[in-house]
């Protein structure tokens, strides 16, 4: 192998596969079931958990998790650090941190946002229809 990520893999040199658009570069790295399940679990504690830690909270298997962290290293999302013998994952910084529990929440919203509660798409309130009340000629409903 020559180093060079394929455009599939996120593995590789972030600058250079995150010059065009970094925000989709950020997003093509967490978004995997599995890695967002891990980034929300390294919210819970900011100082570092173990891979076993995260294997065994998510029902996954060792290799999994460790592959998966590998790949969001690479992508500078998370760090690591030994505590003996015993690698520690965290979230790179505080700025990730935050944002990783704003997609979370947003996310956790979504069934409510679907429901045509206040705010939900095609909702007749001005939250996220513009001007004219959300009658854009958008649809009544979300397709969630």
């Amino acid at each position: 192998m020559n180093g060079q990520s394929d455009d599939n893999d996120v593995a590789g040199s972030v600058p250079a596969a995150a010059a065009g658009n970094s925000s989709a570069w950020l997003l093509r790295c967490i978004c995997d079931e599995t890695r967002f399940s891990m980034l929300e679990m390294m919210l819970r504690d900011r100082s570092g958990v173990s891979v076993g830690w995260l294997a065994s909270s998510l029902g996954r298997d060792q290799p999994l998790i460790s592959h998966h962290l590998r790949r969001l290293r690479e992508c500078g999302i998370v760090t690591s650090r030994q505590d003996g013998k015993r690698a520690m994952y965290r979230i790179s910084s505080p700025r990730l941190a935050d944002l990783i529990a704003e997609i979370a929440e947003a996310g956790r919203e979504m069934p409510n946002l679907c429901a045509g509660g206040p705010g939900a798409c095609g909702s007749r309130d001005d939250s996220y229809g513009g001007s004219d009340g959300g009658s854009g000629g958008g649809p009544e409903r979300c397709e969630c």
